[in-house]
């Protein structure tokens, strides 16, 4: 990796004490981190690229549908220590969610900011989530990024969902979870939106001495500011935000991602055409009907990137675990729907 070429922030947030506040959440938000093999959810996937042996982490399975109620924990539990009582989260998914959850556990008031794209059944799930004294929903601009500039012209305090110390600290605790039921893994697979999870992973593996760890990075294609933002030792933009694939769909990775990926020598990129995610979601499709699970979540859009990005890792043999992020009710749009962008 290139060296920084100019001043990048540094997390700081300890691991260790976001896991003792990931810990204080587990049971509460009925949290089943578990380990398995590729091929239980994906029997289909796995015999076509041979991927057999390799490890799946579902961090879904709670009361937020995704592994992002970690860093909006610790992210809310921090500010609650310093005194400050409401928080302003932009997003239209995950990190609403959690940030929802935590609010009522915590008793703080919460503006959850939610752009008007937002389908409506997602901001009604979010009002579920806490009770109308202390959460207000938020509807402005077409955009995440309208909903980030509102939240930061606000006189509060904005909890980016990404681009912030304490809550990367939090999503970095998967790693604790890793190892600790998967031990041998030598390869991590994940995906890469915004790069919170990946500046997450990252920093744990190297507070842990486990950087013999690769990770690997799965961009979906367009989505490339991870990789342009690595080449210029900066922040760049996406060429063209990939809105296919949900939490995919962000024009310029967090300042924190880039400063821990120009650190970490672990780091490996990969970027995954949509013809690999379309046929591995064909084929993933066929599976849920043949195995009639139709009815259960499935695993989201941003997931399936990771997966699919397998495709171009069948040399290895050292033990491999892709991290599936989250789950929904909707299976991934098949390979006849067009491709659509967000307008940037």
């Amino acid at each position: 990796m290139p060296s920084a070429r100019e001043h990048q922030p540094s997390l700081t947030t300890s691991g260790d004490y976001a896991l003792d506040i990931i810990d204080d959440f587990r049971s509460v938000l009925h949290d089943d981190t578990r380990t398995e093999e590729l091929e239980v959810e994906f029997p289909d996937f796995t015999a076509s690229v041979g991927a057999y042996g390799v490890a799946l982490m579902n961090l879904s399975d709670n009361d937020a549908g995704a592994f992002k109620w970690r860093g909006a924990a610790v992210g809310m539990t921090m500010l609650k220590e310093q005194g400050i009582d409401h928080v302003i989260a932009p997003s239209a998914g995950n990190h609403a969610r959690g940030a929802a959850l935590a609010a009522k556990l915590l008793d703080m008031h919460l503006t959850v900011v939610v752009p008007k794209s937002a389908p409506p059944e997602k901001k009604d799930f979010i009002r579920q989530l806490a009770p109308e004294r202390l959460l207000r929903v938020h509807v402005t601009g077409d955009t995440f990024d309208d909903s980030l500039e509102w939240a930061l012209s606000q006189h509060g305090t904005t909890l980016h969902p990404y681009d912030n110390a304490d809550v990367i600290a939090g999503q970095g605790t998967v790693v604790d979870d890793l190892l600790a039921q998967h031990p041998e893994t030598q390869h991590i697979v994940l995906p890469v939106g915004g790069g919170g999870l990946l500046a997450g992973v990252l920093a744990r593996l190297e507070q842990k001495g486990r950087t013999d760890i690769t990770v690997y990075a799965a961009q979906a294609d367009g989505s490339n500011s991870l990789g342009r933002s690595v080449d210029a030792g900066k922040l760049r933009d996406a060429h063209c935000p990939n809105q296919r694939y949900g939490g995919s769909a962000v024009r310029t990775i967090g300042a924190f991602t880039l400063a821990q990926s120009l650190r970490s020598p672990n780091l490996q990129l990969l970027t995954v055409p949509d013809d690999d995610v379309a046929e591995l979601s064909e084929l993933y499709d066929h599976d849920r009907r043949r195995l009639l699970r139709t009815k259960t979540p499935n695993y989201e859009p941003t997931t399936l990137v990771a997966v699919a990005a397998l495709k171009q890792l069948t040399h290895l043999d050292a033990p491999v675990t892709v991290l599936g992020t989250g789950q929904n009710d909707t299976v991934y749009p098949s390979a006849t729907r067009r491709r659509r962008y967000l307008p940037f």
